[in-house]
């Protein structure tokens, strides 16, 4: 068998075919004669300019997919009711779709699960409202979901996104138990007496509603070379709930580069982000008073009380200013976040080197994911063999924290994995073998008697391996074997060593091309201090597709 595209053109071949509505039949037969698997698909051969007529015509189409799930843990039973709606329509170059999910674990009391979203785009314009991810920078603004409204404008040489919406919903906190007098407790604050019958009260914070606005103009089309520009300012509302933790604002700007060069196999991408955090905005920007008695020579912060004020008149425009923002010392880059790597891709070779820095104070409210008080550098080398049949990589990572020597020692993490993945033929399964070492190590040894507690020294090594098969008995069937087992080692004095274990076997069936079956087996053993354990779970299951496969029902036992 040949894995390589079947491609056909009617430009390259006038006349054979004429105008009108055709079908098409494209079957595939192994090396003893028998089919091994057919397509069946219907096409019309239209003129340009009829083609051009009909792209301007609109096609639309939708999609509903439904589920009620219960689960019944330590005799409890849990029901779960999930709808999704969505749809799209394609008039010329215009691209239209909603998406409407609602789901019986949207609580009032937690963020929102239930989603909806419309958007409208082209090649120069997009345009989305509700719940969606804006993807600006990875160091400002990703994976974040944002209920709002989110747009680009890509003109090539010039664009800009911009995103505005809610990241965090408010949701009241509780007043649990109420006290006549303050309470040395951080949980305990002063509440409305009022409402509650005595003055002071130990909570259960609630969660303010957060909005974040982003906007990011670039230059450069991204096939070649593109330099953006982020701006992102977010900030609790404090007005939206009367028990809660201190109100923060997040300010951060950043700038991102890509160079492409001979058609992308050499590419250079750059970012760099700083931030500034305030952790307390409830009694808003600091008065000329309050500067002159905090700021000054033997005070608690040793700034000139002119110069802060001068700053003060022009950040208060983009951020609170008050004794609670950070970073006190920005000369010590403990806000900066930067990135940058060099890839080459010659001799079907993919070759990536990359320097990291994250300072333990830099946070972005649109990010959630950075891992931040660390840096170092990541290596990776992907070579493919073979004819494509065989796939090896290597990779390598170093990394160091306390970079602002905030903790007793730095911790160096290094990471090593190397999979190899063997594409024969057909005839032949496929197979993935991958080995991973992980160190971490701070230098503190368990002998030491003082500073013992501190100590990380501990290495887990990982192997794996995954092999899929299909093959035709009667029908056609799919298999899948994944087995991974990984044993770490602790040598500092806490001696938490463990071990995991785990297999998975898939098996599917091809019945027709409606009918699927399919089954599954889990077996997974883990020991922790000493502490196992273990579960195996069996799921079996069909799927059938009816209606012109536009409804597919499903049942599955597990």
């Amino acid at each position: 068998m040949c894995s390589s595209d079947l491609i056909f053109s009617a430009a390259n071949f006038p006349n054979l075919i004429p105008q009108g509505a055709h079908n098409v039949k494209v079957e595939i037969y192994d090396k003893e004669g028998a089919v091994y698997h057919s397509i069946y698909r219907s096409f019309q051969l239209v003129s340009t300019e009829m083609a051009l007529a009909m792209g301007k015509k609109l096609a639309s189409r939708a999609n509903i997919r439904a589920e009620s799930r219960n689960v019944n843990y330590n005799n409890t039973d849990t029901w779960y009711n999930n709808l999704l709606v969505n749809g799209s329509a394609d008039y010329g170059d215009w691209k239209f779709a909603g998406d409407v999910y609602f789901t019986s674990e949207e609580k009032s009391h937690l963020q929102p699960m239930n989603r909806y979203s419309a958007s409208i785009e082209s090649s120069w314009l997009s345009l989305k409202a509700g719940d969606t991810y804006p993807t600006f920078s990875s160091l400002i603004l990703e994976g974040k979901r944002l209920r709002g409204f989110n747009g680009a404008l890509n003109l090539g040489f010039f664009n800009v996104q911009a995103a505005y919406g809610e990241i965090t919903r408010e949701v009241e906190g509780k007043v649990l138990e109420t006290y006549d007098t303050q309470q040395m407790q951080s949980d305990v604050i002063k509440i409305d007496q009022a409402k509650y019958g005595k003055p002071y009260g130990k909570v259960e914070f609630g969660t303010y509603n957060r909005n974040v606005f982003a906007v990011r103009p670039s230059f450069g089309s991204g096939e070649s070379f593109q330099l953006g520009f982020t701006y992102l300012h977010s900030s609790d509302d404090k007005k939206s709930v009367s028990l809660g933790p201190r109100p923060q604002e997040n300010v951060v700007a950043g700038a991102d580069l890509f160079i492409g060069i001979d058609e992308r196999n050499i590419i250079l991408t750059s970012q760099a982000a700083f931030s500034v955090l305030n952790t307390d905005i409830a009694s808003g920007d600091l008065t000329d008073a309050q500067i002159d008695s905090l700021f000054g020579p033997g005070k608690f912060i040793d700034i000139d009380p002119a110069t802060m004020k001068d700053i003060k008149s022009i950040a208060s425009k983009f951020i609170t200013i008050n004794q609670f923002l950070t970073p006190l010392n920005p000369q010590e880059l403990s806000s900066l976040a930067m990135e940058t790597a060099i890839q080459f891709n010659y001799f079907n070779n993919n070759l990536k080197a990359a320097y990291v820095y994250r300072g333990n104070e830099f946070q972005s409210f649109g990010q959630s994911y950075v891992r931040t008080d660390v840096k170092g550098i990541n290596l990776t080398d992907r070579m493919r063999l073979f004819d494509n049949k065989v796939f090896l990589s290597v990779g390598y990572e170093n990394l160091k924290d306390n970079l602002q020597k905030p903790k007793l020692a730095t911790t160096t993490f290094a990471t090593m994995n190397a999979p190899v993945s063997i594409f024969p033929h057909a005839d032949f399964p496929n197979i993935r073998v991958e080995y991973a070492r992980n160190q971490n190590n701070n230098g503190i040894k368990s002998t030491d008697p003082v500073n013992a507690i501190y100590g990380i020294d501990d290495a887990t090594n990982t192997v794996s391996v995954q092999l899929s098969y299909d093959l035709t008995a009667g029908v056609k069937h799919n298999t899948a074997l994944s087995l991974s087992n990984s044993k770490r080692e602790d040598s500092s004095i806490r001696k938490i060593n463990s071990s995991n274990t785990f297999i998975n076997f898939n098996f599917n069936s091809y019945w027709t091309s409606s009918f699927t079956t399919y089954f599954n087996t889990v077996f997974f053993n883990s020991e922790i201090a000493g502490v196992e354990y273990k579960y195996t779970m069996l799921s079996a299951g069909a799927r059938y597709r009816m209606l012109d496969k536009k409804l597919t029902p499903s049942v599955q036992l597990s």
